[in-house]
């Protein structure tokens, strides 16, 4: 006996039924989304108001790559993503070498060797 029949449904009824439920699981995806959006939206909306001008007063004006690595670093939550084997480099160590290859693809450095001349120049400009 076919299960999907006229005398079962009436005419239309599973492919609505299925449509329904495909749209329900539609709308609940979406929701996620924004909320999703909402959640990263006020992330940024925070570092604009609070973080970036305590930055600023201690650094002076941040350039553009440097709001973005703030942001990138910001959103990467690198410290979620590390592991703990205590065979290897400490887990802070980690943390720090994480950040330096986010830093080295925001300011397109070729090698490790370029970010870690630059950081060195940094420091020297502010120890005068």
């Amino acid at each position: 006996m076919n299960l999907i029949s006229n005398k079962l449904y009436p005419q239309g009824a599973p492919r609505n039924f299925l449509r329904q439920k495909s749209n329900r699981k539609e709308i609940q995806l979406m929701s996620k989304i924004i909320s999703s959006f909402s959640k990263m939206w006020l992330k940024v909306k925070n570092l604009e108001s609070s973080l970036f001008p305590q930055l600023q007063e201690q650094l002076g004006v941040l350039s553009t790559k440097e709001q973005r690595l703030v942001k990138i670093l910001d959103f990467a939550e690198i410290e979620k993503n590390i592991t703990v084997i205590s065979i290897t480099n400490i887990p802070k160590d980690r943390e720090q070498i994480a950040r330096a290859f986010i830093a080295e693809s925001v300011y397109n450095m070729q090698t490790t060797r370029d970010l870690i001349d630059r950081l060195r120049i940094c420091e020297q400009r502010s120890e005068r």
